[in-house]
């Protein structure tokens, strides 16, 4: 499937033009000759990052009327949503700027070995194939954790928001769920 919206989260992406990539020498290379961009998961994000995908501790409103088969299966559902789903879940991150950015030349390509690869959004948008499925683009938005949760369980949601230590980024990330990691190998044309 291309590119899918939704279209109450696709006015972030407006004012969006130039989108970066900033990589090194042989992921680059690497694009190249396999014509597919790197997708990285969610789970090895959390590695780099513990509140990547992040969201609010499981609550209960009510927990005098919850009983004791509710509160397992509950229990479950949050920890699947912490520990397995993060792992069918696949970002490309871009950097949004109408500039380069030496900062990202530094922290993501280096700025001896690196490349930096600028397109627009619209052409991003347009780069899947058809048989892929459901693709999101989201634009990062960051939060301070202490005085914000995420409280819901949608993936690519939870995996748009990052701490304000990380604004320097201007994040913008493609992201897919719920596929195996072999067709990720289907990823995107050249666009």
């Amino acid at each position: 499937m291309p590119y899918w919206g939704d279209p109450d989260f696709s006015k972030e992406l407006d004012g969006i033009d130039k989108i970066w990539r900033y990589i090194n020498f042989e992921k680059y290379v690497d694009l190249l000759e396999r014509k597919k961009q790197y997708f990285v998961s969610g789970s090895k994000l959390q590695e780099i990052d513990s509140n990547e995908g992040h969201f609010e501790k499981l609550n209960f409103l009510y927990p005098e009327r919850v009983d004791e088969f509710d509160k397992q299966i509950l229990e479950q559902k949050d920890k699947r949503e912490r520990h397995e789903d993060p792992k069918s879940v696949f970002m490309n991150c871009w950097h949004i700027n109408d500039d380069e950015s030496m900062a990202m030349w530094k922290l993501y390509a280096g700025i001896d070995n690196g490349i930096a690869i600028q397109t627009t959004l619209e052409k991003l948008k347009k780069s899947f194939h058809e048989h892929i499925q459901r693709v999101e683009i989201k634009k990062v938005q960051y939060i301070d954790y202490k005085k914000q949760n995420i409280s819901v369980s949608w993936i690519p949601w939870r995996f748009s928001k990052k701490g304000k230590s990380f604004s320097h980024e201007n994040e913008l990330r493609v992201i897919i769920e719920g596929i195996e990691l072999e067709q990720l190998h289907l990823m995107m044309e050249n666009g």
